[in-house]
């Protein structure tokens, strides 16, 4: 006859007590003792920057590593311990400074390091004329943080006319589409804090010629590259009991779940399940269902048939992509990470800056994000937003066929297209929308192959990955 109890974060002198109805027949003394942790921490960090943190400590559920200022005010950055691991990675300020990690547990700081934030400067190039409706590059240097972006305005600065997210990991160029409107423009590097590190002008002309597109086909069945992981997050909140086509959401969501694990995703490919809103009403709750695994796809299709949506569950979107780092952790090859939902945050949660966080960590992480039935133009654009800050696309599903298109959209390679000098032009998921390119004869890098293609003026050229 045993049972497990939480030790409570205070040390000193307890007791543990037998009751029945209220009366004690039986105790015993406890000592709870107290606990320390260490921190080592870089001692100085760009603004904007993830850095590594070493840690040792009493790894409980729910232990964080927190980046403070000097005067103890939270910045908003933060890892959980655990996974395996006595690292973590965080961001620090844009703000320079001297800051300091913490690590707490039960709330409690129990270990500390300080550090300085430095800043930072950036610069970017780019063809001083550029076609209309053209996509072209623009080169950078500069911290290059995750979350960082070049942003193509009016030339009065008012209205955003195009942006695209810097990545180090695909170069140091971002790809652009031109406004069809010829006339003067201005390029900006945004931080992720939203600082302009610098600024260019370039001047949009008339077209010689209007361009074409490119669409590339996935193959039948998925094409990830080697070691690379799979991680669906699922939304089964309150309001995936509603009603879509006769049906409650999370039913439709159930079965489109299965065909992906029986038909699309390759069978002993690493695959993982977390689950949120399915198990405690009026909470925050977040579940890793399936742990990372080689798929076995009898088991996963029994476990997802067990999910089922909770009445007035939250939606605690940051928290799970936040685990999703540790449910991964050890994966060699890309993390495709997957979230199908629809709704928005409901626990007070910052999904932007956990997503900015998975792709500064030094993992190679793609978020895609399903909605599901969403009504919302400004929630489908802010989660267009999120998937391009992390490296994916935004599909959205408006019924069970748009659901499994868009499933098996958001497990397929990502390609890249190159000019012929080597200048990265466009990027995209296979099965996704098709890139707008100038015609000319370009280079196309998908599921560790490469292939060559024309792209003709007003014409839409396929690249089909079979």
């Amino acid at each position: 006859n045993t049972v497990k109890l939480k030790a409570p974060a205070e040390p000193g002198t307890y007791a543990v007590a037998y009751l029945t109805g209220g009366k004690v027949i039986a105790s015993a003394p406890l000592q709870i003792g107290a606990v320390t942790a260490t921190v080592s921490t870089p001692d100085v960090v760009q603004a904007g920057a993830h850095f590594l943190v070493e840690w040792q400590g009493p790894d409980n559920a729910g232990d964080t590593l927190v980046v403070e200022s000097a005067d103890g005010q939270r910045t908003g950055s933060y890892a959980y311990t655990g996974g395996g691991s006595e690292t973590a990675t965080l961001r620090a300020p844009e703000q320079v400074g001297e800051y300091r990690v913490v690590y707490l547990t039960a709330s409690r700081v129990i270990g500390d390091a300080a550090f300085r934030v430095e800043d930072v400067s950036a610069t970017l190039n780019a063809d001083a004329e550029v076609p209309a409706n053209a996509n072209f590059a623009v080169t950078w240097t500069g911290p290059g943080n995750s979350g960082d972006m070049v942003r193509l305005l009016q030339e009065d600065g008012e209205n955003q006319l195009a942006y695209g997210y810097v990545d180090a990991k695909r170069g140091p160029s971002v790809s652009l589409t031109a406004p069809a409107t010829p006339g003067r423009y201005l390029l900006l590097y945004i931080s992720h804090g939203g600082r302009t590190l610098a600024s260019l002008p370039v001047t949009i002309v008339p077209a010689p010629q209007p361009p074409g597109d490119l669409l590339v086909q996935p193959a039948p069945v998925s094409q990830l590259g080697s070691d690379a992981a799979v991680e669906v997050v699922l939304d089964a909140s309150g309001s995936m009991l509603q009603r879509q086509d006769g049906e409650r959401r999370i039913d439709i969501a159930r079965r489109t779940l299965q065909k992906l694990v029986n038909e699309t995703i390759p069978d002993k490919t690493l695959f993982a399940l977390r689950v949120f809103g399915h198990k405690q009403a009026d909470a925050c709750r977040s579940d890793l269902e399936i742990p990372l695994a080689p798929l076995n796809r009898q088991q996963a299709s029994g476990q997802i048939t067990r999910v089922n949506a909770m009445n007035l569950a939250k939606t605690p979107i940051a928290e799970s992509l936040a685990l999703t780092d540790i449910d991964l952790r050890g994966v060699t090859g890309e993390r495709v990470i997957v979230l199908v939902t629809d709704g928005e945050e409901t626990c007070d949660g910052d999904p932007e800056e956990a997503i900015s966080h998975l792709r500064g960590s030094g993992s190679n992480v793609r978020v895609n994000i399903v909605g599901f039935a969403i009504d919302d133009a400004q929630l489908e654009l802010t989660f267009s937003r999120w998937a391009a800050m992390g490296g994916g696309e935004y599909f959205s599903a408006a019924n069970e066929a748009g659901l499994t298109t868009a499933l098996v959209s958001a497990v397929n390679p990502v390609f890249q297209v190159f000019s012929a000098d080597g200048v990265a032009m466009a990027s995209g998921i296979a099965g996704g929308a098709p890139v707008s390119l100038m015609p000319g004869v370009y280079r196309v890098e998908a599921a560790e192959k490469s292939y060559d293609v024309t792209v003709r003026s007003q014409q839409v050229t396929q690249l089909d990955l079979r």
